[in-house]
């Protein structure tokens, strides 16, 4: 009864499997302790160990010494996938440190469109009251203790002419200079625009 058992379930004898594996094992352990191994220096300077005579050709058959020897971890080479993961997360930070950059540039031109903006704001004030000081009047300032004082026609006109001279340099700036600093920094031509 029992050999009826095993020839009906033979396929999935687990004493076959267990022996095919036994010898399977030995057969890999004989390859083993027949194979020579071989030492050398690779090409970047590390010893390397192996039994493939084409990595160290021309090595002898390694005798161990007795001393224990180390072996710098190698790491498996990336396949297909991983480089092309790898290329996309570099492009992906590179995108991104090109959108700061432009940020920054742009905000270069942020602040001096706004310091335009207050020098014309302040040029509008002035232009008010060198207008009432051409009409022959008197223009009156307070300070912070909220004391009356005079403030000269002279002193006006010549702020006024200080603000020409600052609008300019500003306009200048964004027509040219902060193009150039651009360019030479090596931003992208829509950067600034």
């Amino acid at each position: 009864m029992r050999r009826r058992r095993i020839a009906a379930h033979g396929s999935g004898c687990r004493g076959c499997v267990l022996a095919a594996a036994v010898g399977l094992a030995l057969l890999g352990t004989a390859h083993w302790a027949g194979a020579d191994l071989l030492r050398c220096t690779g090409p970047d300077g590390r010893t390397v160990f192996t039994d493939d005579p084409a990595v160290c050709p021309g090595a002898a058959p390694y005798e161990p010494s007795g001393r224990v020897e180390s072996v710098d971890p190698v790491e498996p080479a990336a396949s297909g996938l991983e480089n092309r993961l790898r290329a996309v997360e570099r492009r992906r930070l590179a995108d991104q440190a090109a959108a700061g950059e432009a940020k920054r540039w742009q905000q270069k031109k942020l602040e001096k469109q706004a310091e335009l903006r207050e020098v014309d704001a302040r040029r509008g004030d002035l232009m008010q009251l060198i207008t009432w000081c051409n009409r022959g009047g008197r223009v009156v300032t307070y300070d912070n203790a909220g004391i009356k004082q005079a403030m000269p026609c002279s002193d006006l006109r010549a702020e006024l002419k200080e603000l020409d001279v600052r609008e300019a340099s500003i306009r200048e700036y964004l027509a040219n200079t902060l193009p150039e600093e651009c360019r030479r920094a090596g931003c992208q031509p829509g950067w600034i625009r």
